[in-house]
């Protein structure tokens, strides 16, 4: 395949940035995984620490939506049931602070 153009390398940062995935930003440019991940290393960008903050907005979104439903639960059984939940989130995001603090 050919060279990636500027305007490639930008949008594939841009996409980047904006919190698409390698595999992601990939299909929407029409080139290879090893491609986007070669143009974000050449521009200094670090696709690990991306994913990590991906993954921790994910856990936070999540556990920010299991709180209000918490709120209006009026059952004990569905109660229980969303502490666990929660709570094993808390114990994922807990485990990607510890991540960071150890990989920063």
């Amino acid at each position: 395949m050919a060279r990636m153009t500027d305007d490639e390398r930008k949008r594939v940062l841009v996409l980047l940035a904006g919190g698409a995935s390698c595999r992601e930003t990939a299909k929407i440019v029409g080139r290879s995984a090893s491609a986007v991940s070669a143009t974000a290393k050449a521009a200094g960008i670090d696709l690990r620490q991306l994913t990590r903050t991906r993954s921790r907005k994910r856990l936070d979104e999540a556990i920010a939506k299991a709180e209000i439903l918490l709120q209006g639960l009026d059952n004990p059984k569905d109660v229980g049931k969303w502490v666990l939940t929660l709570s094993a989130l808390l114990d994922r995001r807990r485990a990607y602070d510890e991540d960071e603090e150890g990989s920063g």
